[in-house]
């Protein structure tokens, strides 16, 4: 009689065997409950998953990257769902499953999803949690400017209109100090401070590389951090723009795309009391 290999062996185990599902419901105050779908408590990373009622439909996942989703059904007196009956709560609830294999040891588990609870579906004592992944998120609507008086672009994005190519000054590089973190150069024509919160452009092509000038003074100027590296012959430096209106109009003339609030009052009245 022919004895199957041990691979052979371990793929047919693979297929029948019935991994156990751990799940936790937990949001960022009070709420801790895990439960298993095994008829025994489960141990597993300090903590006991008890017995419960708990199923989960197949995990909704497309081509098109729209928000996968999956159903949870459970006791409707479960405390994650059970507060979903009178009105959705203030904070998010999170639900993590995992599968775990307790034949091996130790265990082997894998974390197959992890989302928030969206909505509640009660029929009689079950309760159906749809639960939504991360990718929720990207769907959101998100503020991207604000009421400040700050500009709200970026220096050389779209907004701001300026083109980068058009700011860029050659400059020969003299020395670097020891942490590389202070360049000085052969000759810095320019007002103290006209490069800070610009950068430093290092080679070109497939080798390029830049760093923000935190303070430039003389002939020297200081970067965030070093290159990997040591920079040497001539590089490229490029002015920074701290979003005040006076330089958008004094060093750039770009006051026409200044997107900020500069005569926002400082004061909030509704605040802070006005003196007479």
């Amino acid at each position: 009689m022919k004895t199957p290999s041990d691979e052979y062996a371990g793929k047919e185990e693979a297929k029948i065997r019935k991994p156990i599902e751990l799940f936790h419901f937990y949001d960022d105050l009070t709420l801790d409950q895990r439960f298993c779908s095994s008829d025994i408590a489960i141990s597993y990373g300090g903590n006991t998953y008890e017995p419960a009622t708990v199923t989960r439909g197949p995990i909704e996942y497309n081509a098109e990257l729209e928000i996968s989703k999956m159903v949870v059904t459970t006791d409707y007196l479960n405390p994650a769902v059970s507060q979903f009956i009178a009105q959705s709560p203030t904070q998010q609830t999170w639900v993590q499953v995992l599968k775990l294999f307790s034949d091996q040891t130790p265990y082997e588990v894998d974390v197959i999803f992890v989302g928030q609870i969206s909505t509640i579906t009660l029929s009689g004592t079950k309760a159906e949690a749809t639960v939504v992944g991360f990718e929720v998120y990207l769907n959101r609507p998100a503020c991207i400017l604000r009421y400040q008086n700050q500009c709200n672009h970026n220096l050389f994005d779209e907004g701001c209109g300026l083109l980068e190519d058009d700011y860029g000054i050659a400059k020969s590089i003299s020395s670097v100090s020891s942490d590389g973190l202070t360049i000085d150069f052969v000759s810095l024509t320019e007002a103290d401070s006209y490069f800070t919160l610009g950068f430093i452009r290092v080679g070109s092509g497939a080798t390029v590389d830049y760093r923000m000038i935190v303070s430039n003074i003389g002939d020297s100027i200081s970067v965030r951090y070093k290159f990997n590296t040591s920079p040497s012959g001539t590089v490229y430096l490029y002015p920074g723009c701290d979003g005040d209106l006076s330089t958008c109009t004094d060093k750039f003339s770009n006051e026409d795309n200044f997107l900020g609030f500069p005569y926002i009052p400082e004061i909030n009245p509704t605040r802070v009391r006005v003196w007479q």
